[in-house]
């Protein structure tokens, strides 16, 4: 739905790795297996939105573009939110992708839904459920796993760790706003997905300039999370290996970002 989206991806392709988090609806996907170097996506994240293609047409369109991904060798994982409804259906969905040579990946559910609160409100039963979907799907996508670098950004094998609460990271040393950002659509560049801060009175927005006003700057090095707004971005990079900079404690290192900048003032 973005405008070039495709040429948008090419060009950030050249100096760096790409990761993608979609639910394969748009048909620039065959332009976009056609064009991209799947050496330099990380790994494309499908997701099933059951409640949009119930109908058996709309799913196989789906497949068929996992399969043209696949076929183009990139790394796809596909996944599903796992809703109530989503918990009983899944081993009649999953059934069916695995007809297809495909596996679902099970999703927690974080937020309200239907005056709930998710994952707190998943009964015993659906627990157990979802860990056990979770566990097979892992297996299955073991090949995929060995081949990525690191874990994926948004890394579902990791809910079962978050199934009974979502932690706060607050406080902890995160690269997030030092070796991972966030763009919005209108060119703003955040820590994290929210780039929100409550204080007293007010929400304000936390940014690191604007790419489309070439005014950008990061942090220069780790800094505690103040938001613990992701448990995806969160668990990722407040890992060891991303709170770590090249030259220790040397907070004059720049911040790997330095080459997005860089492509930025020059394009």
């Amino acid at each position: 739905m973005y405008p070039d989206f495709v040429s948008l991806c090419e060009q950030l392709a050249r100096g760096h790795y790409l990761s993608i988090n979609t639910n394969l609806s748009h048909p620039c996907i065959a332009d976009f297996a056609e064009r991209i170097d799947p050496e330099r996506v990380h790994y494309i994240n499908a997701a099933v939105h059951y409640d949009e293609r119930q109908k058996k047409a709309s799913l196989d369109v789906f497949i068929e573009h996992v399969h043209k991904l696949q076929r183009h060798h990139f790394n796809v994982l596909v996944s599903s939110v796992m809703t109530p409804m989503m918990v009983s259906i899944f081993p009649e969905l999953s059934e069916y992708f695995e007809s297809h040579g495909l596996f679902l990946i099970p999703k927690a559910m974080r937020g309200m839904y239907q005056d709930k609160s998710y994952p707190a409100a998943y009964t015993a039963d659906q627990k157990a459920l979802f860990l056990e979907y979770s566990a097979k799907a892992r297996q299955k996508y073991a090949p995929v796993i060995d081949r990525m670098s690191e874990p994926a950004t948004i890394d579902m094998f990791a809910d079962a760790r978050f199934i009974n609460s979502i932690g706060d990271y607050r406080g902890r040393l995160c690269g997030s706003g030092y070796n991972f950002v966030t763009i919005t659509p209108d060119g703003t560049i955040c820590r994290c997905g929210s780039g929100k801060h409550y204080g007293k009175s007010k929400i304000y927005r936390k940014h690191f300039g604007n790419i489309l006003l070439k005014n950008v700057s990061f942090l220069r090095a780790p800094k505690p999370c103040d938001t613990s707004y992701c448990p995806y971005f969160c668990e990722k990079y407040t890992s060891p290996q991303f709170v770590r900079t090249q030259k220790g404690a040397d907070t004059s290192f720049i911040s790997p970002l330095s080459s997005l900048i860089k492509w930025v003032l020059e394009a």
